[in-house]
């Protein structure tokens, strides 16, 4: 039920792997273009906050031939509850921007989806 009255996300800070600070903007970007979630600056404003990390690696077997991983691993936290809402772990092949953009991508097709599985729970 958090997750299906959710409307406004603070994204904290993603560590400070290579690459975090870009994956978060584009995560960013994703829930506004959602049209369903705002993002907001102070976290005590939203209704939950997504916690997490999320890196840009390099993606190595025995010898690394400059192949790149993006990957986030987060949690959306509900403000009032302090619970755990949703979990999200993924990860792409390339890095900036094509592995950032296809996380990011997939974090909002996910929660999207959550989101509306969760309102239907709500609804019945």
């Amino acid at each position: 039920p958090e997750l299906a009255r959710t409307r406004s996300i603070y994204l904290a800070e993603l560590g400070e792997a290579p690459g975090a600070v870009e994956i978060r903007e584009r995560i960013r970007q994703e829930l506004i273009r959602s049209g369903r979630f705002t993002v907001a600056e102070v976290a005590a404003q939203a209704d939950a906050s997504l916690l997490g990390t999320a890196s840009v690696a390099p993606q190595c077997v025995g010898e690394c031939y400059g192949a790149l991983m993006a990957e986030a691993v987060l949690r959306l936290v509900d403000t009032k509850t302090q619970k755990v809402t949703w979990i999200f772990r993924d990860s792409c092949n390339g890095g900036i921007p094509a592995g950032a953009d296809c996380v990011a991508e997939s974090l909002g097709e996910h929660l999207l989806d959550a989101a509306r599985d969760a309102a239907r729970g709500v609804a019945e």
